[in-house]
């Protein structure tokens, strides 16, 4: 029997950050992200409004009314990145305790993440040289140009519209196997190529995972490769590969319980819903999504709201957007 699963005790909004870049001196400046002054001044300027929330206190009765009316707020972060070592330490310097979502392929199998090969290999090379390595990779997996490619001119074309295009590739129209090949096969020949020390400028180690806990922050899954969990068709031995083997691994690894996930890209049709994952995984207690809702006693525990900042985020915008999904009242805006 499907067991229930205790509602959440409080209100609460949640952040979902990627990328944390230095402040100068950035290797890849063309990588899109929070810049580290920045991301401690938005910390700063939100614990004004919000009650800063740890990952422990989702369906704690513990301090759920507040006098001066502040809603509760909660830092995660997604994609297992090297940059969130440096978000970690800003957090415990401003003593608040974030949720780290890891792709376990990064420390089982020393490999990127799915769209990390995009981000960095679009920085590094450009759309145009990233889209031979891509054609390549086509060919290398015996599929049919034609089929998947992403037509681009240099200096005439939308490069933004091309790595979206790319995206919608990779996320959906290849099929998730074929994808995982294609990006794995561009990493080798593009990224590893010129710099074999790639994945740990681009990916937190174990090293990096564990300082993060002994900082008082806390570990979820992003599934094994960083997949669309719900848009593509896993079989019995693919859901355990990307699901359920992850939330284990992590375990074990670091010694920890792992109850939450999040899930990759996030939206309406890259999730599951509750009546899909409890049956078949009961070990998750919480899953994220990149919807942008306030999260209430009647929010699913499976489809926890969030907003992802973008580069060109302010604290102050990031504040007018969390105060629309409060006063939304848990409708998505």
């Amino acid at each position: 029997m499907n067991r229930m699963v205790p509602t959440i005790a409080r209100n609460f909004v949640s952040l979902c950050y990627h990328y944390v870049r230095p402040q100068s001196g950035d290797p890849y400046p063309r990588l899109l992200g929070t810049r580290a002054n920045d991301f401690r001044e938005h910390v700063r300027f939100l614990q004004r409004s919000f009650r800063i929330m740890g990952p422990q206190e989702i369906g704690s009765d513990s301090g759920a009314a507040f006098s001066d009316g502040r809603c509760s707020l909660l830092f995660t972060f997604d994609d297992g990145l090297s940059d969130h070592l440096t978000a970690g330490e800003i957090l415990a310097e401003e003593g608040v305790c974030g949720l780290f979502f890891i792709p376990t392929c990064v420390l089982a199998d020393g490999l990127p993440a799915n769209p990390i090969v995009i981000h960095y290999g679009t920085a590094m090379y450009g759309v145009e040289r990233f889209l031979r390595a891509y054609r390549n990779a086509l060919e290398e997996n015996q599929l049919p140009v034609e089929r998947y490619d992403v037509p681009y001119l240099q200096g005439s074309s939308d490069p933004w519209a091309a790595i979206r295009s790319i995206k919608q590739r990779t996320k959906y129209d290849l099929g998730y196997r074929n994808a995982r090949s294609v990006l794995l096969s561009v990493y080798r020949q593009l990224l590893c190529a010129e710099n074999p020390e790639i994945l740990s400028e681009m990916h937190l180690d174990a090293t990096g995972v564990g300082k993060l806990i002994d900082m008082g922050h806390s570990i979820g899954s992003h599934s094994h490769t960083h997949l669309s969990v719900a848009a593509s068709d896993l079989q019995d031995e693919a859901f355990e590969a990307e699901i359920i083997r992850p939330r284990r691994y992590l375990e074990e690894c670091f010694g920890i319980r792992v109850a939450s996930m999040s899930y990759p890209f996030g939206g309406h049709n890259d999730c599951f819903t509750e009546d899909e994952l409890r049956p078949v995984e009961s070990g998750y207690q919480l899953a994220f999504t990149v919807e942008r809702k306030l999260n209430t006693a009647m929010t699913s525990r499976f489809a926890l709201g969030r907003y992802m900042p973008v580069s060109t985020d302010s604290s102050e915008s990031i504040a007018n957007m969390l105060g629309r999904m409060v006063a939304a009242g848990g409708a998505p805006i």
